[in-house]
């Protein structure tokens, strides 16, 4: 994806456990299957907010996850959004 390798360790993470610690702000997920929803139900114990991004109308992790993810009020969840691209800045800021 355009912009993933420029910003691979400034911004664009992998592992939740590993490099969550470091986004204490905010954070964002790709994906509602279960490997998304299980990581962002990880970091919204690691930071203020997370936003789910998923390209489609609903996530499509099992459901327990998805009452998990519901019952956390620092989540948000985008539906029918396809990630084209990550931007950011000269400081390695993601947006």
């Amino acid at each position: 994806m355009p912009g993933e390798r420029e910003y691979r360790n400034r911004g664009v993470a992998y592992c939740p456990h590993c490099d969550g610690p470091l986004f204490k702000a905010s954070g964002a997920v790709i994906g509602g299957g279960n490997s998304g929803v299980e990581a962002a139900i990880d970091l919204a114990g690691l930071v203020s907010h997370v936003t789910i991004i998923e390209y489609d109308a609903q996530l499509r992790a099992d459901a327990v996850l998805i009452a998990k993810l519901r019952s956390l009020p620092n989540v948000t969840v985008i539906p029918s959004a396809q990630t084209t691209e990550i931007i950011g800045d000269e400081a390695g800021d993601v947006r």
